[in-house]
């Protein structure tokens, strides 16, 4: 089998909280939904054991909200996915 290799974003969950576990849930879901140039693609969930590993496609120059408090915005968390 041949292999692919690429750069990935993970996100490590370490505090599995009940709260978390169902953030985590919800978050992969809504993600798996989209295929868009502008929204970063979900590849995978780790969560047969602790930490968690949400596996992601790599965007490169920094935190969207770094930004955003560079230019003096901030951003807002939407409630629309949920």
């Amino acid at each position: 089998m041949g292999s692919t290799k690429f750069k990935v974003a993970v996100k490590v969950l370490t505090d599995m909280s009940p709260e978390n576990s169902l953030a985590l849930w919800k978050e992969a879901r809504v993600m798996q939904m989209y295929d868009h140039p502008n929204v970063v693609r979900m590849y995978g969930v780790a969560n047969d054991t602790e930490p968690f590993y949400l596996v992601m496609e790599l965007v490169l120059g920094g935190a969207l909200n770094d930004y955003l408090k560079k230019k003096g915005k901030t951003a807002k968390t939407s409630k629309r996915t949920q």
